[in-house]
């Protein structure tokens, strides 16, 4: 796995699923009264339903990656399945969102859904463990402190939608640019930080505005939307991380040829 691959898959992986976590908010399925109409005893079981699923998928996430990145064995075996799992799991998206009150296949799908981004993660983990694991401690520390602030926050936050999906545009655009145009140079360090200001600014929205956008029913949804925005952040935290320390290798090997020189 070379460092062209990181960049390319993580910009698709990006556009791709993120666009279709965004579909449920604004797809109307969700049913007249939402979580923030209902009972207070209604608001706090569905919180504890994401957050239980949401904790559930990132576990797993993290279980696969850390096996691809420490079993060769694993690597090998699953490394060739990871292009196809993302169309798998764009597949299994779509259809939860057809399927997400109608269990157990809500539970099977979403389980299908989150074995084929922990196989896209293990890759990245597999490229690079040491980085990976500095992005995952970036990113859990920036989801902590980022729910906090919106849980106890008085501001309104339902006006940031507009900026953030431009910023979310600007992304797709670099990505496709960076796809069909890869002799074209892009800036990988500033398109990182772009990216991890949209979703961790996507994680604040999405968080806030949850218990208003979806039924009590919803909250497989929900979780899904949550764990996009996270896998997200940990992507573009692991591009940067990953450019600057190639950055800072290619700095230390021109200074030693012309040391030697």
């Amino acid at each position: 796995m070379n460092s062209d691959y990181t960049y390319n898959h993580s910009s698709q992986y990006s556009a791709k699923n993120y666009g279709g976590s965004k579909q449920y908010q604004s797809s109307g399925y969700a049913s007249k009264q939402n979580v923030f109409s209902s009972h207070i005893s209604v608001r706090m079981a569905f919180i504890r339903k994401v957050y239980a699923i949401l904790t559930a998928q990132l576990v797993a996430t993290s279980l696969v990656a850390y096996l691809m990145a420490t079993n060769y064995r694993l690597q090998r075996l699953l490394l060739p399945f990871v292009g196809p799992s993302s169309i798998i799991g764009l597949v299994s998206v779509v259809a939860l969102y057809f399927f997400a009150r109608k269990y157990p296949i809500n539970m099977a799908l979403l389980a299908l859904f989150t074995f084929c981004e922990s196989l896209t993660l293990g890759a990245l983990a597999a490229y690079s463990p040491e980085i990976a694991l500095q992005a995952l401690f970036l990113t859990s520390g920036m989801f902590v402190f980022l729910t906090i602030f919106t849980f106890q926050t008085k501001y309104e936050l339902s006006n940031m939608r507009s900026i953030l999906f431009m910023g979310l545009n600007m992304l797709s655009i670099t990505a496709l640019v960076g796809y069909f145009i890869p002799f074209l140079s892009v800036n990988e360090l500033a398109i990182s930080l772009l990216g991890v200001s949209v979703f961790c600014g996507f994680i604040v929205y999405d968080t806030y505005m949850i218990s208003k956008t979806f039924s009590p029913d919803d909250y497989v949804l929900a979780s899904v939307t949550l764990y996009l925005d996270i896998i997200n952040v940990f992507v573009y935290i692991f591009r940067f991380l990953n450019e600057a320390k190639e950055k800072e290798n290619r700095r230390k090997y021109k200074t030693a040829r012309e040391d030697k020189d």
